[in-house]
């Protein structure tokens, strides 16, 4: 039998609980405001990012949660994180979309969307594609 108070309260298209891994969590979650899609576009941010640069955008290390919190409030990748995307050998339009003006957007209405990424994503791969074949 499910908890009816584990599950989310939700208003509209917006959710008032928190519940997830904290590296993952958007900037609205973390401030306990109320959250919709963009939290979920921030999550695949930040999963994006560590994929590309093999780091957590937001990760302290060894700090306390509350230090973690405001690190991913404040939307400001460590200077470790951003050492290491600008190190990864990918290009500059993947690392890009990682970025506080796209994905990691601190505001959620400012955020890209997923429709929005997948849309990029596949113009990549469509270039990619066409690279491959000049070759």
């Amino acid at each position: 039998r499910l908890d009816p108070n584990a599950l989310s309260q939700r208003s509209g298209q917006f959710a008032k609980t928190q519940c997830g891994t904290l590296v993952y969590m958007s900037p609205e979650i973390i401030n306990g405001n109320r959250y919709g899609p963009p939290a979920d576009v921030w999550a695949v941010g930040a999963l994006l990012f560590e994929m590309i640069s093999l780091h957590q955008p937001f990760t302290l290390g060894n700090c306390n949660m509350l230090d973690q919190m405001q690190t991913i409030a404040d939307a400001t990748p460590t200077p470790a994180a951003i050492a290491a995307l600008d190190a990864a050998d990918h290009p500059h339009s993947l690392r890009a979309l990682v970025s506080s003006t796209l994905l990691l957007h601190p505001d959620p209405a400012e955020r890209m969307t997923l429709r929005e990424l997948l849309d990029v994503l596949h113009s990549l791969d469509h270039t990619q594609d066409q690279s491959t074949e000049v070759k």
